[in-house]
């Protein structure tokens, strides 16, 4: 299985990797945080950490295509 070429494969792989550590992340956060209320807070803070990585990846993988880089 290929994908085809694409300024935007890192942001591709970025975010398979985020969809597998999310994941393992609920896991470890129900077993080592207590109430129910941390774990939503530790796994928002994840998730709002994660979305903010791709969307800068994506932001700075296009204005560099932009830029002719």
């Amino acid at each position: 299985m290929t994908v085809a070429p694409s300024p935007f494969n890192a942001v591709k792989r970025d975010l398979g990797l985020i969809l597998i550590l999310l994941p393992l992340a609920w896991l470890v956060i129900h077993r080592v945080v207590t109430g129910a209320e941390a774990q939503a807070g530790w796994l928002a803070a994840f998730s709002l950490l994660a979305a903010l990585w791709v969307l800068g990846r994506a932001w700075w993988v296009r204005r560099r295509e932009r830029e002719g880089g």
